[in-house]
């Protein structure tokens, strides 16, 4: 059957989305491995309007295939509802298995159980931490759907390991992240949606971290000695190419190294008031707080948050984690 205009116009979109994607790993890698700070900051502001673009097209590409879905079965098409809430006083941190020498915590809002935002941590064996993080486009009951179908998938992985059925090799990043977007794609395509996904395997002992991040808002990357920034490569969108292979990047992740993860869902509370989500101010305060907690580290930023927006609600769910190796 021979596709009609949207769908060769979200074709023609999606390679947009891979050109500005890899556009930004090109400004990123360049900026931080400049040695001018002019040329440092132009390259960095570069690579944020690349990040911006890139989201700019996902929100056309979504709008698209929600015009198709209705076209072609407006009985299943539910128009989703607005978000709106504030960020509460009293904070309930996401609780994980993790290693002894690990500092990991994690918060949702609205809350965990609400919208497109999931994260999972857990241990194989004595030195290998796993870190998934995904976020499904849009926050109406479809979302909510599809997280429900991609958590379990990642809860059958984690039981075939806990009953022996699957060695550590699924879990490997590029075997899991493969996995994990074929088993998707298909509702994925239904749905008329995808995911964003940042998923590592953390080696405490040789103290390298593996990771895939397929489209997720860049992650912010300390490294303790030096208090140097790193933002995290990115790859393809998780339910767009059924037969992706993606890049897997590896790190080496110290003692007192801090990886902030968050999902676009804080950028874009930001941009409904016309603020700019500026990286920047996370930066600066996670320097003054390095030695702190990571659970610290995030309600100093929450806090930072609610001082911005000035009571403004926020429009949109996301999650903020912070993990150090201690």
């Amino acid at each position: 059957m021979a596709k009609d205009k949207k769908e060769l116009i979200i074709d023609i979109l999606l390679q947009a989305v891979q050109k500005e994607t890899d556009a930004f790993n090109h400004y990123n890698k360049a900026s931080q491995s400049s040695l001018f700070p002019v040329t440092k900051g132009l390259l960095s502001q570069l690579a944020g309007e690349e990040r911006k673009h890139r989201m700019i097209l996902i929100k056309e590409i979504q709008a698209l295939k929600g015009k198709i879905k209705r076209k072609g079965n407006a009985k299943e098409y539910i128009k989703e509802k607005d978000i709106s809430y504030t960020l509460p006083d009293k904070l309930d941190f996401q609780k994980f298995p993790v290693l002894t020498n690990l500092d990991l915590s994690t918060i949702s809002f609205p809350s965990k159980f609400i919208g497109g935002d999931h994260f999972d941590s857990f241990y194989l064996g004595d030195n290998f931490q796993i870190i998934l993080s995904f976020d499904v486009a849009g926050h109406g009951l479809e979302a909510t759907e599809v997280k429900a179908y991609a958590k379990n998938l990642v809860d059958e992985f984690k039981e075939s390991l806990w009953e022996a059925k699957t060695g550590k090799d699924l879990f490997m990043p590029q075997t899991f992240v493969r996995m994990f977007n074929q088993k998707l794609w298909d509702l994925c395509q239904k749905k008329v949606t995808f995911l964003t996904l940042f998923y590592a395997l953390l080696d405490t002992k040789k103290e390298k971290l593996s990771y895939i991040s397929a489209g997720h808002e860049p992650p912010l990357f300390f490294r303790g000695g030096k208090q140097d920034l790193e933002v995290l490569e990115t790859d393809l969108l998780i339910g767009v190419d059924k037969q992706r292979n993606y890049s897997e990047i590896k790190i080496d992740f110290g003692q007192d190294d801090i990886l902030i993860l968050f999902s676009d869902g804080l950028v874009e509370s930001f941009g409904y008031y016309d603020l700019e989500f500026e990286r920047e101010r996370i930066v600066d305060l996670v320097k003054k707080q390095k030695p702190q907690s990571s659970e610290k580290i995030i309600k100093n930023i929450l806090e930072d948050i609610k001082e911005t927006l000035k009571a403004k609600p926020l429009r949109d769910d996301f999650t903020l984690s912070v993990l150090k190796l201690k």
